[in-house]
């Protein structure tokens, strides 16, 4: 199936089906998680209190401006 997690106000991320994720941390002043398999969209309102680190096996990727990802 798929999910809509709520990571903030006015922020989410989409999990894909046959998705793994995981939350490294969940502070919003360092919100870390890890998608290990599948696809994922990230809409985020980001500030200078709250940004997203999303690391995957190849890269970490880090949403620090507002937007869809």
């Amino acid at each position: 199936g798929r999910v809509e997690i709520l990571l903030n106000p006015g922020s989410f991320v989409r999990l894909g089906e046959n998705s793994k994720f995981e939350f490294l941390d969940t502070a919003l002043d360092n919100l870390r998680v890890s998608l290990t398999e599948g696809s994922a969209i990230f809409e985020v309102i980001a500030s200078d209190d709250f940004k997203v680190t999303v690391g995957t096996p190849k890269s970490n990727f880090f949403l620090v401006k507002s937007g869809i990802y």
